[in-house]
């Protein structure tokens, strides 16, 4: 097996399938966000450094004990098909050196998307890993979204008493086309079955926002 080959088999699947969290926790800001890759992560966590210098970043480990919940826990998610294209964008044909020794770099985003088929998505690398798997099933005070990026960050920080102004952009493509342009309607099927669960949790179709209730809103304003 090449060098190349073994690497994109431990992107594929963890070992360990027990869940796993990346999150940031503040305790002088009583919070606990819930990173989820490709949903403006650098700039929630740039914002979220300008208010605690010194804020707590783990990654791979469950989540934190809370038994009298004083940590308000959020995370923010994205439509699916539109973080699947992101992805692809930034970390496959984009300049950065990320999967450089694998077979992922440079491909088409078609040839992309049925390779991660293949892949365990609720264990592999972070960035192609469902979204419900990186958020916990229950005892999340919040989840926003990122088509509503300002508003939601508006809301947590209006719970947590912080300013919310001046959110900085991370790691942006202001250039780039809607995500519809990058499927024909078999890739579109295919990556609805592959993320089906992040589909029907978080309220998402190919077109968008099914509805604006599901998960996301019924944690608003807990």
């Amino acid at each position: 097996m090449t060098t190349a080959s073994a690497t994109a088999r431990k992107l594929a699947r963890r070992i360990d399938p027990r869940p796993r969290y990346n999150y940031t926790v503040s305790r002088a800001h009583g919070f606990v966000y819930y990173r989820v890759a490709k949903v403006a992560t650098r700039s929630i966590s740039a914002w979220l450094r300008e208010l605690d210098p010194e804020p707590v970043y783990l990654t791979g480990r469950p989540a934190p004990f809370d038994p009298l919940h004083r940590l308000f826990r959020f995370g923010f998610v994205r439509n699916p098909w539109d973080r699947l294209v992101s992805c692809w964008l930034d970390k496959v044909i984009g300049p950065t050196d990320y999967w450089r020794d694998t077979p992922l770099k440079g491909l088409p985003f078609d040839a992309f998307v049925h390779q991660i088929a293949t892949w365990d998505l609720d264990t592999c690398d972070r960035h192609v890993r469902r979204q419900a798997a990186l958020l916990p099933p229950k005892g999340l005070d919040f989840i926003g979204r990122f088509e509503h990026l300002d508003a939601d960050v508006a809301r947590v920080a209006d719970r947590l008493g912080l300013p919310a102004s001046g959110l900085p952009r991370r790691n942006t493509s202001s250039d780039r086309q809607s995500y519809h342009a990058y499927y024909t309607p078999e890739l579109a099927d295919l990556v609805g079955r592959l993320y089906a669960v992040d589909a029907s949790r978080f309220g998402y179709t190919f077109d968008g926002i099914a509805t604006e209730g599901g998960e996301t809103d019924s944690t608003r304003g807990a």
